[in-house]
């Protein structure tokens, strides 16, 4: 559900994409600042910024991936992965299981990307033990 406000000013509002002539009454999918001036005339469903987070255990020699959701305000993902485990063996590829490797250990991996780029995470413990991934993705405007 929508957020709706009103302009009960006497300047124009913008915010965004939007623009509230005085008495416009406009809804948005997000909540705007108080700042702005604007009545809010209905409260619309509270976004989550979460697209994805938890602790994943990949077995030796196992592959998994893991779909991000969709952001709904931006294409930006702040995605931080890390192994919780001592041994180095754990590849990150981006929406393909062929593409490039990105060794995950300890250090981790933390970056702003589109979503389009890591809608998908493909991991691989190439290594002898067990391994433990955290892995949190937020939307990032």
């Amino acid at each position: 559900m929508n957020w709706s406000y009103k302009n009960n000013t006497g300047s124009t509002i913008f915010y965004r994409n939007s623009i509230w002539q005085p008495g416009d009454e406009l809804q948005t999918p997000y909540p705007v600042p108080p700042s702005l001036g604007l009545t809010c005339i209905q409260e619309g469903d509270a976004l989550d910024p979460v697209l994805f987070h938890d602790d994943v255990i990949i077995q030796a020699g196992q592959s998994v991936y893991i779909a991000l959701a969709e952001p709904t305000l931006s294409h930006n993902v702040d995605l931080s992965i890390s192994c919780m485990t001592d041994d180095n063996g754990v590849e990150c590829r981006f929406n393909s299981s062929r593409n490039k490797p990105i060794p995950i250990d300890i250090r981790g991996f933390s970056q702003v990307l589109n979503w389009e780029l890591c809608s998908l995470l493909f991991f691989n413990n190439t290594s002898e033990t067990e391994a433990i991934i955290s892995i949190t993705a937020f939307e990032a405007v």
